[in-house]
């Protein structure tokens, strides 16, 4: 047996096996290396812990100036407290005409610290005195300490009986010490962060909006939580992100949590990724269990599963499936799939390895896959600076190393590839397409060239024309459009073998 040494990390204490080569390392873990690591004794699980806190409170900081007509600096203010530490926000602003000419059009803006070593991803941590807001501070003092104070809301009192996330750590390692059970809890001591539209039991949940509950701490956990705890893993987080909206890209790309559950309405699972350099998975709506918060949308909302790796991000998706239910939870009727959308073996063991490629193999041989160019429209900086990138690697890896067969969707914004075979159609006006009228070509030239015998159905497919903004009112509208979207992309799959 090695003896145990205290040591240091940004000013936490980590406790570490002397004796043996210290290998653990937060930056770049996996699920694989933690669970090794704390099989070999190299650390224990709430030394993993300790270290993701400890990266939380060296770097999960103020990253942003605030933009000001003069640019003179302003009083400094208190932060809230994450990892033990309070924000400390900057007191010097950038002057906005340095920025626009126009500055009188702009206000409330913000602009990044140069080289800040800053980054805002986590936005609460499960961490006792600093996970409440309406049981903050000695309001969430351990049970050991005594009664709590009397002007200690009521609540608090059954709060405070559950665990924080290093002491979580600390109960299972005194259940299972080096040798837990990863059969049954694949997600051992994995590091999670969630948006905050999950809801989470032990910590703060108001949909990233700060909405004055008598309450902050919902009395349950959504699905997605609860089947992760229940594999194992340590409820660490909750990821920063706008009102309703963001991802948890920047958490775990800035390796402040193993792994992170996002949601997506837009681009809010896969926009984080691209920009943070994780892997994501972003199943077909209604494999994994979504629901929680008031920011859930049942109607347009997914979740999804960013990670370090796919191969993590894989392991995640078949921990989420539950051992009676499979992956249909009663609380989200979208996960009553047909069982045929489901395998049979684990997601994981799908996936391919160096070792696949050996003797020129092509293990995706047969496989058609198609490449969506409509998310590939070079729109903004951003997009021109990835969007080359992404096709690049798409052919390199899927079609000459893994030999998948490639085809492509037409739209007019993208220069249409001749190394890639055209789809049947895409999702542009099909019929109009076949048709191949010169004159009515899409749905705007239908209107313009359509005499409506009443008024309303002329103003009604006029209004359709100018109609852009898919996140409006009416929820029955946007679910019908969701469902003929879901179809027509099955039916193109089908009719490419896809």
């Amino acid at each position: 047996m090695s003896a145990m040494r205290n040591i240091y990390l940004s000013g936490f204490l980590v406790s570490i096996a002397v004796g043996r080569a210290f290998a653990f390392q937060a930056e770049e873990a996996t699920i694989e290396s933690v669970q090794s690591a704390i099989r070999s004794g190299e650390i224990t699980c709430k030394g993993v812990v300790e270290a993701y806190v400890a990266r939380a409170r060296a770097y999960n900081g103020v990253c942003t100036a605030l933009v000001t007509a003069d640019g003179a600096s302003i009083k400094p203010v208190p932060g809230i407290v994450r990892a033990g530490k309070p924000l400390v926000f900057p007191t010097r602003t950038v002057k906005a005409s340095a920025l626009f000419p126009d500055m009188d059009k702009y206000q409330g803006m913000r602009v990044g610290i140069p080289d800040a070593g800053q980054i805002n991803a986590l936005e609460t941590l499960n961490i006792r005195g600093e996970r409440s807001v309406t049981c903050k501070g000695r309001f969430d003092a351990h049970p050991s300490t005594g009664p709590l104070p009397k002007d200690a809301p009521a609540v608090c009192e059954k709060f405070r009986q559950q665990p924080d996330a290093v002491e979580r750590a600390a109960e299972l390692d005194a259940q299972y010490g080096r040798n837990p059970d990863l059969r049954k809890l694949p997600m051992y001591c994995v590091v999670a962060a969630f948006k905050d539209p999950y809801d989470t039991r032990d910590m703060r949940t108001t949909s990233s909006n700060d909405v004055n509950f008598a309450m902050d701490v919902p009395p349950f956990d959504s699905t997605v939580v609860a089947e992760l705890r229940a594999k194992g893993a340590i409820i660490h987080a909750k990821s920063a992100a706008h009102e309703f909206n963001g991802g948890s890209g920047a958490a775990i790309g800035g390796n402040l949590a193993m792994i992170g559950i996002c949601e997506q309405s837009g681009a809010s699972c896969q926009g984080p990724a691209s920009r943070n350099g994780t892997a994501l998975i972003l199943t077909t709506r209604g494999i994994i269990p979504d629901n929680g918060g008031i920011g859930n949308q049942w109607f347009n909302d997914r979740a999804g599963i960013h990670a370090r790796t796919l191969v993590d991000a894989a392991k995640v998706l078949d921990a989420l499936k539950d051992p009676e239910r499979g992956y249909h939870d009663p609380r989200d009727p979208f996960t009553a799939l047909p069982r045929a959308l489901i395998p049979e073996q684990p997601y994981a063991s799908f996936l391919v390895g160096d070792a696949a490629l050996k003797g020129g193999k092509k293990p995706l041989k047969g496989m058609r896959i198609a490449i969506l160019r409509e998310h590939m429209v070079k729109k903004t900086r951003n997009h021109e600076a990835i969007s080359d990138q992404i096709d690049a690697e798409i052919k390199k890896v899927l079609r000459d190393q893994l030999g998948a067969e490639l085809v492509e969707t037409v739209t007019p914004r993208f220069p249409d590839d001749p190394s890639v075979p055209n789809l049947k159609y895409g999702f542009t006006d099909r019929y109009l397409i076949e048709r191949g009228d010169s004159r009515v070509t899409d749905w705007a030239a239908w209107v313009a060239n359509a005499r409506f015998r009443q008024s309303s159905s002329d103003a009604g497919a006029k209004n359709w024309v100018l109609f852009k903004d898919h996140t409006a009112e009416g929820k029955a509208e946007r679910l019908a459009r969701s469902q003929v979207a879901r179809m027509a992309l099955q039916r193109v799959m089908y009719e490419n073998r896809i």
